[in-house]
């Protein structure tokens, strides 16, 4: 048995070494293009991250691909061959991700469906269900296994479905529709139609003009699979339906749609402002916590119903947090305002619980590097630490949210796979914590990948228990705030004036300042609940007792305007 490994944006090294530590004496290598000339060395099998088409056109003798990375729209654009046997390994599935990215693309673009703007009650969020009309479905044209997987995990989302195939075949409390006569039946009777069918001379006459004026007008088309040449032939979109397209996958990403100007967006979003912990505890200057105490009254009196307070660490490691339990004693606590703090151990949160936070914060890294050197132990280690906490947190009645670090980039392993960002998220759901946080630590990730990460991360929480924290390192925090808000995330972690950095991370600069994201967010008609002109007033504070102009751009503008 020979196995090939072509791992074109993630390491092989690990699965390399595991694989021949399972399989001692398999003949196992890493994939490198042959050379002008040069035979290939061929595989039986063969595991994958994004395989090129080059890698499929080389290895003529492939029975099975393991797939550990790549999209469902990356996969589909590959030429395969039909005996060529496809499994999907590390996380839900292939046709989990297809029934994700159809249900994605149902509650953004039909409109009765989406109930964000309706759920903000009392300043507190809550996700209900779509309701669903009676006679709404989903169809779907292909029942193979594609499409029997996609029709059985659709209904898992209360949605009803219909399939047609041309021949019949039956799928377990699916309706079905079969053959050339019943097509016109199946089209009325959908609002939805995803098409599953690749362009054969079998398949190309399904999606001709006579059997597309059949669906109800504002019907919306998922077209998945087939080629574009056939689309042209159909009547203007703007009569008959929506389509809505795949967009071009990055290799890591899960499978997305192509978002419209009109897109649906929340109508609230709540910012959480972790300036007066994440933000000063990497000052090297010792900031009194009576300083820490008026930017808490500051940041409250603008309106921030969430703020990360403190940490309860050692202080050796932090000693910018040696005086928490000083500053959670001095805080004039305001009804409305959760107040939350970080805690690594169960020593911290011993200490911490005395303080009577609303919120306790757990954090853990999706890169093995990082957590050796920010906590001393394994990924695996820390969620062992964590337990315990998380299990006396809420047995206290303590709310859980967990951190979880440099889900895009490490600055000692370099890029992070979204599929070790699942796995962390899956750790941390393990262990009862309520809430993550989506965090790129060193601020080197870009729209397409917070949004692979943040993807692996709702494979395991509800979008309502996910929020984002991005460091602006290289300016890209804004950007990657609204990928994330095309989504659906509408929860931020964010510091007055840019305040931040990471005492593990060299070269990392500030979170993105809450200023910047509120004038942005209220750019969009979307609601915060904050006064911009007190915010700005409560980072010049901080940052006039620092020394240095503020990290909000924002902030700065407006300042200069008063002035003039």
């Amino acid at each position: 048995m020979k196995i090939v490994f072509c791992c074109t944006n993630t390491k092989a090294e690990p699965w390399l070494e595991g694989f021949r530590q399972a399989l001692p004496g398999v003949d196992i290598w890493e994939w490198q293009a042959a050379q002008p000339g040069e035979a290939p060395k061929l595989a039986d099998h063969a595991v994958v991250w994004s395989p090129p088409q080059s890698f499929l056109d080389e290895q003529t003798e492939l029975q099975t691909l393991f797939n550990i990375g790549a999209g469902v729209d990356a996969l589909l654009k590959l030429k395969m061959p039909d005996s060529l046997h496809i499994v999907r390994l590390n996380d839900a599935g292939m046709s989990v991700q297809m029934a994700e990215y159809v249900c994605h693309a149902v509650i953004r673009y039909f409109r009765e469906l989406d109930q964000y703007d309706k759920d903000a009650q009392a300043q507190r969020w809550s996700y209900r269900k779509p309701t669903l009309r009676a006679d709404f479905s989903v169809g779907i044209l292909g029942a193979g296994v594609l499409g029997s997987h996609v029709a059985q995990t659709l209904q898992t989302f209360a949605f009803p479905v219909n399939v047609w195939s041309r021949s019949p075949k039956h799928i377990a409390g699916v309706k079905s529709f079969s053959g050339v006569a019943q097509l016109p039946e199946f089209l009325k009777a959908t609002r939805v139609l995803v098409n599953l069918l690749p362009l054969t001379p079998e398949t190309e006459n399904i999606l001709n003009r006579d059997h597309f004026m059949q669906l109800q007008k504002g019907a919306y088309l998922i077209n998945v699979r087939c080629a574009k040449k056939a689309l042209r032939k159909l009547p203007a979109r703007s009569k008959r339906c929506t389509l809505v397209r795949p967009l071009k996958a990055a290799s890591t990403k899960s499978v997305a749609i192509e978002q419209r100007a009109s897109m649906t967006l929340p109508s609230r979003v709540k910012l959480v402002d972790v300036g007066p912990r994440d933000g000063l505890q990497n000052e090297k200057q010792a900031v009194p916590a009576a300083v820490k105490i008026e930017l808490v009254h500051r940041l409250q009196a603008a309106g921030l119903k969430n703020i990360e307070v403190t940490s309860f660490v050692s202080p050796k490691w932090v000693p910018q947090m040696a005086d928490n339990a000083e500053v959670m004693a001095g805080i004039q606590r305001q009804a409305g305002v959760r107040y939350s703090v970080l805690t690594p151990n169960m020593q911290g949160y011993q200490a911490a619980v005395h303080s009577q936070p609303d919120e306790i914060v757990v954090f853990a890294a999706a890169s093995e590097a990082f957590s050796q050197k920010n906590i001393n132990c394994s990924i695996e280690e820390s969620i062992q630490r964590f337990a315990p906490v998380v299990e006396a947190a809420r047995a206290a009645g303590i709310y859980v949210r967990g951190a979880m670090s440099c889900v895009v980039g490490c600055p000692y392993e370099g890029e992070v796979a979204p599929s070790q960002v699942g796995r962390l998220a899956q750790l941390m759901k393990s262990i009862g914590v309520q809430h993550v946080g989506v965090a790129d630590t060193i601020g080197v990730g870009t729209p397409l990948k917070v949004k692979a990460a943040m993807a692996a991360t709702l494979q395991h929480f509800d979008v309502n228990d996910v929020s984002g924290h991005f460091h602006d390192t290289y300016g890209q925090a804004l950007s990657n705030t609204l990928a994330s808000l095309e989504l659906g995330v509408w929860q931020f972690d964010t510091s007055v004036a840019g305040l931040g950095g990471c005492p593990y991370a060299k070269g990392a600069t500030g979170n993105v300042a809450t200023e910047d994201v509120v004038y942005m967010l209220h750019g969009m008609g979307i609601d915060t609940g904050i006064d911009l002109d007190k915010l700005v007033d409560a980072g010049a504070y901080i940052s006039d007792f620092l020394q240095r102009k503020s990290g909000s751009r924002v902030a700065t503008a407006i300042m200069n305007k008063r002035l003039g």
